[in-house]
């Protein structure tokens, strides 16, 4: 192959997954918008905990259900859904709901068990890829 085709397939295939790029970069965009002013810990909730509690105890302390916080996951990213549980966080009680899309990191949403709000949000650093079969 001379170097005049190597040059024009490289062109083409730089071509054809530039688009790719680009929606992705939209979406990571769009992902980010929605975040905007969310912080990455939580720092105030309606539901104080210890860290020490059981599962068990923080399930009877829940005001909303696993399905509500996933609602809310959903209304805030639009992604699949991985993980959703039931945890303390700086003294209080969230659930932590982990959302996926597409090529975009994972991202763990913690909503008030309380109340329903959106407290934090934060990206995993290593994509959490592990998730996907647990």
């Amino acid at each position: 192959m001379n170097h005049k085709k190597l040059a024009l397939l490289i062109i083409a295939v730089v071509a054809a997954i530039s688009p790719v790029y680009t929606v992705a970069d939209e979406i990571k965009g769009h992902i980010i918008e929605s975040l905007r002013g969310v912080p990455e810990d939580v720092k105030l909730g309606s539901i104080q905990v210890d860290e020490d509690v059981s599962e068990e105890q923080l399930s009877k302390l829940a005001s909303i259900s696993i399905r509500r916080a996933i609602t809310v996951a959903h209304q805030t990213i639009q992604g699949k859904i991985i993980k959703a549980r039931l945890n303390e966080a700086e003294g209080f009680l969230v659930w932590e709901v982990e959302v996926v899309h597409g090529a975009i990191p994972v991202i763990v949403l913690k909503i008030d068990a309380g109340d329903g709000k959106l407290l934090a949000a934060e990206q995993c650093e290593d994509g959490a890829w592990w998730s996907l079969w647990n």
